[in-house]
């Protein structure tokens, strides 16, 4: 079966992605990718990007009915993104912290071939030779 996401779904997702690339978030990121060995660590992503999330949303120009929907892909997408390092640990660099090389599909979710293509394009190397 095929999820077909709603146009509100895919603006909540291009936001929060555009939200994740920002400059300000590398240091909850980092802070959150220390708890690695968590798979879905939702608990600590409420109390990392909490301040941060409170921040984004009081700046944001959306109504406030909409912001808790925000808030949740916010968060879902925070959560694929560190799932993402998770599973790419061995191939990226352990200061590898570029958000901004992941690609995304419109519903969402991680475009995994088109993310290896931009790191293989990317000049600075992602991997180590040992």
């Amino acid at each position: 079966m095929f999820f077909v996401p709603s146009l509100q779904h895919m603006a909540y997702s291009k936001i929060a992605v555009a939200l994740c690339y920002q400059a300000d978030m590398k240091a909850p990121f980092n802070e959150l990718k220390k708890h690695s060995t968590i798979p879905y660590p939702t608990e600590l992503i409420d109390t990392i990007f909490a301040e941060k999330v409170k921040q984004k949303m009081s700046v944001l120009k959306i109504p406030e009915k909409l912001k808790p929907d925000l808030i949740f892909v916010l968060k879902s997408t925070v959560l694929l993104i560190h799932k993402w390092f998770i599973d790419h640990s061995e191939v990226l660099e352990p200061h590898f912290d570029d958000v901004s090389s992941i690609q995304w599909r419109s519903e969402g979710t991680i475009d995994i071939l088109k993310t290896a293509q931009a790191l293989v394009r990317r000049e600075d190397p992602v991997q180590s030779v040992a």
